[in-house]
């Protein structure tokens, strides 16, 4: 990046790919709507509490969307939720050595995140597919490719194998078909199939809510 100073007059810059050196706006931390969202998607994460098995949670990509049904689920089932700590640079270093897709950033992150779980007895991260109800063929809202494919890339570079539980969302089908994908999460981490559709059902309650 160059900087260019003339006589009287503000300092240009150019090479860079966006305006962080040409803005004169304050860089002081600022409340956002975006913060708000924030708290409103991990309200119901208690530290700490059930008496279940250790379910870790890693705080990216489409847990910043589901987070309340995952959440929810969860609790319902009184496991112990664990959600990884927002991304530090640390995360983000080993994030980096970790992962040997060539993607974009936040599909990296997710592996840091994943790996800051590891003493636990299960992580559950979903596979999203469709993110809401098909408007047309020509509109079915579905998830990049790369963020549907996350867990199965995760599970074989972390070597997770059974411990990372993947229930499949894909919220075109109805939620109906997103409450039998949890209920089989729910089978795998000892719940009987009852017990895991009610889970279900109060952590979609959840997302709703929080919608």
């Amino acid at each position: 990046i160059t900087r260019m100073r003339m006589p009287n007059e503000k300092p240009t810059f150019y090479g860079s790919r966006c305006d962080r050196f040409d803005s004169h706006l304050s860089q002081a931390r600022k409340e956002t709507s975006f913060d708000e969202r924030g708290k409103l998607l991990f309200q119901e994460y208690k530290e700490n509490s059930g008496t279940g098995p250790s379910v870790g949670i890693p705080r990216a990509l489409l847990v910043y969307d589901y987070a309340p049904l995952i959440i929810g689920f969860l609790n319902a089932l009184g496991t112990r939720v664990v959600l990884s700590s927002k991304t530090t640079k640390e995360i983000m270093e080993q994030a980096v050595e970790l992962s040997y897709s060539d993607s974009c950033f936040p599909l990296k992150l997710l592996h840091g995140h994943a790996a800051k779980l590891g003493d636990l007895d299960y992580i559950l991260y979903p596979s999203a597919i469709r993110l809401g109800k098909k408007d047309g063929n020509e509109n079915q809202k579905y998830a990049c490719p790369l963020v549907q494919a996350s867990p199965f890339i995760l599970r074989q570079a972390l070597n997770l194998g059974e411990r990372l539980l993947t229930p499949i969302i894909d919220f075109s089908r109805g939620n109906d078909d997103v409450m039998n994908s949890l209920a089989d999460v729910a089978i795998k981490m000892g719940f009987s199939r009852s017990q895991g559709k009610k889970a279900a059902q109060s952590g979609i309650l959840a997302q709703q809510k929080f919608e």
